[in-house]
């Protein structure tokens, strides 16, 4: 289960969906539901068209998806593909996810250690 999260949005979908049966969209996650670019010829669909297109839900930040108990506890990884300066903010909830995974399984807890999240993130951190 892989997560979007992106200034285009619209633009990584496709090349993602075009893997499947191999990946599944777990969700989308962007700040705003109607996203804007100066290099699209044509305008971008709103989240709410691509979770529908795309099977999934959407959410407005990494933290609301993460304690949404359908979505957060089965997510695989992350494509983050932002602007630099929202790097961190938007990865670290997810790497402090992962770290809670492997605490409560190294406590006898949860078995979520199998569910590591892989971050592919653009650029510098």
């Amino acid at each position: 289960m892989i997560l979007l999260i992106s200034s285009l949005i619209g633009w990584h979908l496709p090349h993602l969906a075009a893997h499947s049966p191999h990946i599944k969209i777990a969700a989308l996650v962007n700040s705003t539901p109607n996203p804007t670019s100066t290099l699209a010829s044509s305008p971008l669909l709103s989240l709410s068209q691509l979770a529908t297109k795309y099977n999934c839900p959407w959410y407005h930040s990494v933290s609301e998806m993460l304690a949404d108990e359908a979505v957060g506890p089965i997510l695989d990884g992350a494509i983050i593909a932002t602007s630099h300066a929202s790097h961190y903010q938007v990865g670290m909830p997810l790497l402090q996810e992962g770290i809670s995974r492997r605490q409560r399984h190294a406590e006898g807890g949860e078995n979520t250690a199998h569910r590591v999240i892989n971050i592919l993130m653009e650029k510098p951190m």
